[in-house]
């Protein structure tokens, strides 16, 4: 996902409409959250499985509760990342449109 938003970032600037929503600074802190999430519950469901005393269950019921606070942090990360890159595909399928647009008036014009 990081090389699609540099990727898209380099053309970008190479076309002069530099976007500077498109951070890949996002991507980073998206992925770090993912990982961190997907460790607590592979914690959760495959470490601690077999201990069911009650401070093994107070422990999964925290690491739970932490696991949802980052799923919930996640939410609104993934809507802006999306979001930001949609608005500079956007920009890509415009300046493309404009571009084949003048090069069919020239081929006919």
């Amino acid at each position: 996902m990081n090389e699609m938003f540099k990727e898209t970032k380099t053309i970008l600037q190479n076309r002069n409409n530099i976007d500077e929503k498109l951070s890949t600074g996002i991507v980073g802190l998206w992925w770090t959250l993912w990982i961190i999430n997907s460790l607590t519950g592979y914690y959760v469901n495959i470490v601690d499985k077999n201990d069911v005393s009650l401070e093994s269950l107070q422990n999964i019921t925290f690491i739970g509760m932490f696991s949802s606070a980052i799923v919930i942090i996640l939410a609104p990360i993934t809507v802006k990342m999306i979001s930001n890159y949609s608005a500079a595909e956007q920009i890509l399928a415009e300046e493309s449109d404009n571009s084949e647009s003048s090069t069919y008036n020239s081929l006919i014009g």
